[in-house]
């Protein structure tokens, strides 16, 4: 009796893992992911990644990189998108106490004179 499966070398010449990686090239895959510039484009290249990696045509490590990469740059568009608001605000702000320090200067009551005592009647 033979052990394991005697055509395995032409299984392997078929096909496999190894063949589907090797057709993965940097062209197609810069054309399956297209720019990485908005959250769509980000959740886009995720859902790929997921999928590649279900098929076998990304490794493990490859996979977890690629997505990580994702990651980082998710968290470099949180920081910028934060920077923007609060540039904002604080614009606002100043405009705002701009605004309140000119309408007290114009509708300041008028401020009561020293006291002077009353003579005894």
């Amino acid at each position: 009796m033979q052990k394991g499966n005697p055509d395995i070398a032409r299984h392997a010449v078929d096909g496999g893992k190894a063949k589907a990686r090797a057709r993965l090239t940097l062209d197609k895959v810069e054309a399956a992911f297209g720019p990485l510039d908005t959250l769509e484009d980000a959740q886009r290249r995720l859902e790929r990644l997921c999928v590649w990696a279900a098929a076998g045509l990304l490794t493990g490590s490859v996979a977890g990189a690629a997505v990580r990469s994702v990651e980082v740059w998710l968290k470099a568009h949180e920081s910028r998108l934060t920077r923007e608001v609060v540039e904002t605000l604080r614009t606002e702000v100043a405009r705002l106490k701009g605004q309140l320090k000119s309408e007290r200067e114009t509708h300041e009551p008028e401020k009561p004179g020293p006291l002077r005592p009353q003579a005894a009647g």
